[in-house]
């Protein structure tokens, strides 16, 4: 691409029964100035396409970053929610076993204390039952003490 020193500096030869030279001169600067323009417009175009070009790639690079930093997050969080999980299931499963044995327990303890109950009820039936025996006894014996006091006195 010619710049625009290389245009401005161009010389043409002189034929006879050629151009007017003031016409073509006039068309040369103007020409020349237009150029100038479109010439500055596009090297401005051309660092701006590579300044941007830049940022594309370096926001590509950084969206690139951001994918693996989300897939590397979204890994940690499955991995955290299936250790959570795992977690939370053993300590449903030890809490369940531990209800087991606790109630495994209180059912031992509660058949203990109704074997326990049962024996002190018939032992409780057993002293009532001799007590009251042996209170007839006692009472049959201080009848017949009575009796005999009552027929000594008659016959005297």
């Amino acid at each position: 691409m010619l710049t625009p020193l290389e245009i401005q500096t161009t010389k043409f030869a002189t034929a006879p029964l050629g151009y007017k030279k003031a016409e073509v001169d006039q068309f040369m600067a103007e020409f020349l100035k237009d150029y100038e323009f479109l010439y500055k417009g596009s090297a401005e175009s051309n660092e701006r396409i590579k300044s941007l070009s830049k940022m594309l790639e370096s926001y590509k690079g950084m969206e690139d970053t951001m994918k693996n930093t989300l897939v590397v997050a979204q890994s940690s969080a499955e991995q955290l929610t299936s250790s959570a999980r795992s977690e939370a299931d053993t300590i449903i499963a030890e809490a369940k076993q531990k209800s087991k044995e606790i109630i495994a327990k209180a059912n031992e303890n509660l058949a203990e204390l109704t074997a326990e109950y049962e024996a002190l009820k018939k032992e409780i039936s057993m002293f009532i039952i001799r007590t009251k025996a042996e209170l007839e006894v006692q009472v049959k014996g201080l009848d017949n003490s009575y009796e005999k006091l009552q027929n000594m006195e008659n016959s005297k």
